[in-house]
């Protein structure tokens, strides 16, 4: 029996006690399919077999491992700048920012679909702790950009764009998708700079490398 509580929104059935009769179809549990080449053609390999698809494997994790691990450093690099480096901040800049933030949100709705996203109210109170966080870390990533000559180069900008599009199918269109646009390289040059101040951060710190399984990795990031 299954006892449904008085504010359900059933109201046939609120308040009420119910018994189910259940038919029972089917019985199915899943099985491993054995690793051989019919299964490497299954994942789209249709030329080496088993061996191409454990180095794609091999080669995708890799990358994955990669960018977790720098997406850490990174992290715990700009929290640290944002705690070690005091300024005070103009509130026009934290306003300008949360309503970038609100606009983006409301730009997330509408690709979602959701119903009258264009005319929902947003607070800004929701984007006043990301706001002051990300015009911090603007003006202290500005300075040292130019206080130690960080600024990204066509060649990092290039091999950024490479590693990106090497993750999929056609890479060659995903560069000139990048290309095509220079909103798109200006993103990209936003993260180079952001790695050349995490390099130049670890340059200059004491640094303690600890293994961890993928499995931990996964959970930390």
């Amino acid at each position: 029996p299954l006892s449904f509580p008085a504010e359900y929104h059933g109201k046939e059935v609120a308040g009420k006690t119910a018994q189910f009769t259940i038919t029972m179809k089917d019985v199915a549990w899943p099985h491993l399919p054995p690793v051989d080449e019919e299964f490497a053609k299954s994942l789209g390999i249709t030329e080496g077999g088993v061996e191409k698809m454990r180095s794609e494997i091999k080669a995708n994790m890799e990358r994955e491992v990669k960018r977790r691990t720098e997406a850490l450093l990174k992290n715990q690099v700009m929290d640290e700048l944002i705690k070690q480096c005091q300024l005070d901040v103009p509130k026009s800049l934290i306003t300008s920012e949360q309503e970038r933030l609100i606009e983006g949100a409301r730009q997330d709705l509408m690709q979602r679909g959701i119903p009258n996203a264009k005319d929902a109210p947003i607070p800004a109170e929701m984007f006043a702790e990301q706001a002051d966080k990300r015009v911090r870390l603007g003006l202290i990533l500005s300075d040292l950009v130019k206080l130690h000559n960080l600024t990204a180069t066509p060649d990092q900008i290039k091999a950024s764009i490479e590693e990106t599009a090497a993750t999929y199918e056609d890479p060659k269109e995903v560069v000139r998708w990048y290309y095509s646009d220079p909103s798109r390289l200006k993103e990209v040059e936003a993260v180079v700079l952001e790695e050349n101040v995490v390099k130049h951060i670890c340059g200059l710190a004491k640094v303690t490398d600890k293994s961890v399984s993928f499995e931990e990795l996964s959970k930390m990031s």
